[in-house]
Formats: structure tokens, C-alpha cells, sequence
């Protein structure tokens, strides 16, 4: 296997993230679904997709959403 087998991203963010029900507009079950699963005790989270899908952003909102609650 050549190329890297880590990647690492540090990211500065912006004071004017956009919060969670903006993100996952348009569909109310998904915007419960994330916020049950930030109720939850463990777990993990898997984002996937393609470059400038919105990862980043929206792992950033659940996170903002989740020091808010």
C-alpha cells in the first residue's frame, strides 16, 4: 500500500458556525436522530464522504449542539 495511511486536519473554527437544525434541513427525523445520539453514554460517529461534502461543518455543529445541551 503506498501514500498515507494517516490524515490528520486541524481546523480553526469560525465564531459563526451554523447550528445543527441548519445543517439537517428539511428532514426533522435525522435532526432527532443526531440529537439522540448525543444523549447517548458511548458510542461512535463515523462521517464519510467526499472532499468538501461537509464533514468538517457538520461534525462542528453536532459538537457546538452537544456543549450546548
Amino acid at each position: 500500500m503506498t501514500g498515507p495511511r494517516l490524515s490528520l486536519m486541524i481546523w480553526k473554527p469560525k465564531s459563526d458556525v451554523l447550528p445543527l437544525d441548519k445543517i439537517v434541513s428539511g428532514n426533522q427525523s435525522s435532526l432527532q436522530t443526531f440529537k439522540s445520539w448525543s444523549k447517548a453514554q458511548a458510542g461512535i460517529i463515523v462521517l464519510a464522504g467526499g472532499p468538501g461534502s461537509g464533514k468538517t461543518t457538520t461534525m462542528h455543529s453536532f459538537l457546538q449542539d452537544l456543549s450546548n445541551s
